[in-house]
């Protein structure tokens, strides 16, 4: 074998030299092609023959499929410019071939479909909110903007109404506008806004901003940074609009609010700094899957509903916001599911004087300052299968003539308290089938609710609850009494109801390249949902096994073992909850050798990651 090793080496250098690659620098595809002009050029500024002086006079001589070329060497421009025609427009450099409004009239107006603007600065439009003057204001179809600096212009960045469809605006930068950056209005659907940087926008505080869409449909905004503007975004009687991959921060202001309209979604966003998101007077949109959060400073609301209806508000993370999710006066129907809230600065959910027959359902509301969720003047909600922990308040909170909901399947862990119905409260809420644990205080009721859903479904699971259960059906023989008043779960449970998953697959550490005969001790660490005791079934690889050990609390497990035998071990763990839940597989590797295990690490780590080296090695040893 040791003839060998020369070998053994060469090999394994020129194996290795063949899996590594130099990085190949890749160009991103461009999101919006720059057309190729099947007509002819004709030129602006420059020293070429026949080249004009003036970017109006060429469009003016152009043909529908010409290229007009603007060199930067006459710039600034001071022009308004009208495109009657469906022409190319490219400036040599958009840093410095300037079109310069002179505060007159717009930038550049399309009168036309099937225009292309490419290249340009564009700035110092007409000042005059009557008018709405824009850098570039379009009543087209089939256009691109594309790759323009947009700025310091007296009302608007661009504007595309009366009907404009099918438009592409395009890695635009956009910015110091007096009023909004980008408008889409009046029917104008269909278009495209993506891979824009668009800032400091709303230079007057006048409720303008970044991107602002009204009284239109079906447009998709995605993948822009939208940033310290007065509103990133606005959506006003509008629907189908699909917002996506944004990032909007917003610092003292509002990220996005939807005004009248429907059906809009907004997905995958990230919200940073003032309100995330507003709904108001809308009903029917989809919020999922954003991130809400404000890093340090002032703090502002995380989603706010205002007379907002049937929403579905789903998959988000909304952290370190005023509250999470507010619910103001009529709003019904809305559908909160698998959000996480945590960490906000008072509540986690706030519903107040608001409407009936909301969902509040499968969220984690943890480590709020205050209360999970607080419940004033609203009736007839369900709140269930939310793990609602950590609050430095009451997990539920109910005041003020909150009547008939439904809370029930929920988790609550260590809060202050766990649900209190005080204050001028609610009469008729069913509470049944909740688990509590190690809340500083259980509940307190002042008025007449119902604490269980008979026999034989049962109340609630009670970790201090200190009743037999003779006759074996999983419900104590006697009530749990709840503070404050007459009420009692007069059917508590003995386990904790419908398990809220599994734990966690383990995860195992220790040493991974050892000696046989050796004994080494490994850690498995796992937590359970519903902080239930586990049990841990290990399997070292080597025809042995622990069997169910436990239970334990969830944490960490120090077992010991060793191997008689050199070779490749897999270690396999799994854990159980108290309610016979079992978790995935964790899995280790641990390779045991006779001597010098440090010497041969190298080797090791070969054989693992390059499985057709171990076999042509296998030939020659």
């Amino acid at each position: 074998m040791h003839k060998n090793i020369p070998l053994v080496v060469g090999i394994t250098i020129l194996f290795l030299g063949t899996c590594i690659n130099p990085s190949v620098a890749i160009d991103n595809a461009k999101k919006a092609t720059i057309p190729i002009s099947s007509g002819n050029t004709l030129y602006v500024g420059g020293t070429g023959p026949g080249n004009y002086t003036k970017i109006q006079d060429a469009i003016d001589n152009a043909s529908d499929g010409d290229t007009v070329f603007v060199y930067d060497d006459s710039s600034p421009y001071y022009e308004n410019i009208i495109v009657d025609k469906s022409i190319n427009l490219i400036g040599e450099n958009k840093d410095t071939t300037v079109i310069d409004g002179r505060d007159l009239n717009n930038g550049v107006v399309f009168f036309t479909d099937g225009i292309l603007l490419n290249g340009f600065t564009i700035r110092n439009c007409k000042t005059d909110p009557l008018d709405h003057c824009a850098g570039v204001r379009a009543y087209t179809n089939n256009s691109i903007i594309n790759n323009n600096n947009i700025c310091e212009n007296g009302y608007n960045g661009i504007h595309l109404e009366c009907s404009s469809k099918n438009n592409v605006i395009s890695e635009n930068y956009i910015a110091h506008n007096y009023r909004t950056g980008i408008i889409i209005s009046k029917n104008s659907n269909s278009n495209f806004v993506f891979n824009n940087i668009i800032e400091y926008n709303d230079l007057d505080g006048s409720y303008g901003g970044g991107i602002s869409l009204s009284s239109s449909f079906n447009n998709s905004v995605y993948n822009n940074s939208i940033s310290n503007n007065y509103y990133g975004l606005i959506i006003s009687d509008s629907f189908s609009i699909k917002i996506f991959n944004n990032t909007v921060i917003s610092d003292y202001t509002r990220g996005l609010k939807i005004s009248g309209g429907r059906e809009n979604t907004i997905l995958c966003n990230n919200f940073t700094g003032g309100t995330g998101i507003i709904l108001r007077d809308t009903v029917d949109n989809l919020v999922i899957n954003n991130t809400i959060n404000r890093p340090s400073g002032h703090q502002r609301e995380g989603v706010i509903l205002t007379n907002a209806s049937y929403n579905r508000i789903i998959g988000n993370k909304i952290t370190k916001k005023y509250n999470g999710i507010t619910f103001n006066r009529g709003s019904n129907g809305n559908i909160i599911e698998d959000n996480i809230i945590d960490s906000n600065y008072r509540n986690g959910i706030k519903l107040l004087d608001t409407g009936d027959c909301n969902v509040i359902v499968g969220n984690s509301i943890c480590y709020n300052s205050i209360h999970g969720i607080y419940i004033n003047e609203s009736s007839r909600s369900i709140f269930c299968y939310n793990n609602i922990n950590f609050n430095n308040g009451v997990g539920i909170y109910l005041v003020s003539n909150s009547n008939n909901n439904i809370i029930n399947g929920n988790k609550f862990l260590r809060n202050l308290q766990g649900i209190n119905i005080s204050e001028y409260s609610g009469f008729n809420n069913n509470i049944f089938h909740n688990n509590f644990f190690e809340n500083e205080n259980k509940t307190y009721d002042e008025f007449n609710n119902y604490w269980d859903d008979g026999y034989p479904s049962g109340g609630n699971y009670w970790d201090d609850y200190t009743g037999e259960d003779v006759d074996g059906d999983g419900i104590g023989d006697t009530p749990y009494m709840i503070s404050g008043g007459d009420n009692q779960d007069r059917y508590p449970l003995m386990f904790s109801y419908l398990n809220q998953g599994a734990p966690e697959r383990p995860l195992i550490g220790g040493e991974t390249n050892g000696k046989k005969g050796k004994e080494y001790n490994y850690t498995f660490v796992t937590t359970d949902p519903d902080n239930d005791k586990v049990y841990y079934y290990i399997d070292w690889g080597d025809n042995t096994s622990s069997g169910w050990i436990g239970p334990y609390s969830s944490g960490v497990v120090i077992q010991a073992h060793k191997w008689s035998n050199k070779g490749t071990y897999i270690i396999k763990a799994k854990a159980k909850d108290i309610n016979g839940e079992e978790s995935d597989w964790g899995t280790l590797t641990v390779i045991i050798t006779r001597t010098r295990t440090t010497n041969m690490v190298w080797y090791q780590w070969f054989l693992e990651h390059f499985p057709l080296l171990e076999k042509l090695l296998g030939f020659i040893l």
